[in-house]
């Protein structure tokens, strides 16, 4: 992270971008994007996929995307069971990341910030992290998964200009990599480690050496899959079915015990903020992954769910488990020719021996 100055608070226009493609219409995308807008009353809300969905109600306007990245194309044809496997969803996240280049042609001022979310990402920042975003990071930007992997939970760009340079050299980036690549999150390890794009504080000892002279009332951590699960388990395919809370993403407890975590509601005037009580301090957290898909209520401390919630995670109550009713292709297993393609495509050998750890784990 770089760091220029105070941090200055006001209010200031932004995009705030969900990009969505496939058959399901996930119940979160459009609550979750008014969850954003209540918050940030500058926001532009804009949702881009390659066809307008009435039903979705979203709060904006949709701007239609279908000139796919040669990245894309080539991934697919690599990739070819992802085409078909969970109706398309693996192919369509690494889609999601080049259709960004669709605001080029809509937004003119290209000194406009940008937010990207994905569509079960509750944002819960507002004009202090923007304040933050702005001051410290001069390109584009995501949380980091593990030392090998990305996340584009959030990703945040100084400028559409910006974005469409770095997706430009991304798109070149996958095309050299192409034979190694799974999914996005290897894509936006290999631009992290080799520098295209930057990294947002996800755990509290990435804030270590950078305090800046701030009004901030609290350090921001930018949720790349972890504090999610934690506080609302993974999405039920992965739990048979259920939302149970209290998962412990490995990748993210090599470097911090979020165990340890103290969190509690801090009220503002006209909402609520989610922070969290560590060793180090008190951090916010910015925004929040639901990996589980449910459709949450407003973060509220009056609100039953996230009061059960939060004393879970204080480990003041025991976890309740749940069936999930929330709409995700997860749900579909791959069918025995898709695992072929699968297996052709990472050997067979590999395969076997991912699926026997997985049944004997």
């Amino acid at each position: 992270m770089k760091y220029s100055g105070p941090v200055r608070i006001k209010d200031e226009p932004f995009i705030l971008v969900f990009v969505h493609f496939g058959p399901e219409t996930p119940d979160t995308l459009a609550t979750f994007a008014r969850a954003g807008l209540n918050r940030n009353k500058f926001a532009i809300p804009i949702l881009i996929s390659e066809r307008y969905r009435p039903e979705l109600d979203f709060p904006g306007e949709t701007i239609l995307y279908k000139s796919f990245s040669e990245a894309s194309k080539r991934f697919k044809r690599v990739n070819r069971h992802y085409t078909t496997m969970a109706s398309g969803y693996w192919a369509h996240t690494f889609d999601r990341i080049f259709a960004l280049s669709a605001l080029k042609d809509r937004f003119p001022d290209f000194g406009v910030p940008v937010v990207h979310l994905e569509s079960d990402v509750l944002p819960l920042f507002d004009k202090e992290e923007l304040a933050f975003l702005k001051e410290s990071f001069d390109g584009v930007a995501v949380p980091r998964y593990s030392q090998s992997r990305g996340i584009g939970s959030i990703l945040y760009s100084p400028s559409i200009s910006k974005l469409r340079t770095t997706l430009e050299r991304l798109n070149e980036l996958a095309l050299e990599k192409m034979d190694f690549l799974e999914n996005d999150m290897q894509l936006l390890g290999q631009a992290l480690n080799s520098g295209l794009i930057q990294e947002l504080p996800s755990h509290p000892s990435d804030h270590f050496g950078f305090m800046p002279d701030t009004t901030l009332r609290h350090m921001p951590l930018f949720d790349g899959a972890a504090l999610g699960q934690y506080l609302f388990g993974r999405d039920p395919f992965h739990q048979h079915g259920l939302m149970i809370s209290g998962f412990v993403n490995p990748e993210y407890a090599e470097r911090t015990d979020v165990t340890d975590f103290v969190w509690r509601c801090d009220p503002k005037e006209d909402y609520v903020d989610l922070v969290i009580g560590t060793r180090s301090g008190t951090f916010k957290v910015s925004n929040l992954h639901v990996h589980s898909k449910e459709l949450l209520p407003e973060l509220s401390d009056n609100s039953e769910r996230w009061v059960r919630a939060i004393r879970e995670a204080n480990h003041e109550q025991m976890r309740i488990s749940e069936v999930s009713r929330a709409i995700s292709p997860h749900s579909r297993n791959a069918t025995p020719y898709e695992r072929i393609l699968i297996a052709r495509r990472k050997g067979f050998w590999i395969t076997a021996y991912r699926y026997l750890r997985k049944r004997i784990l």
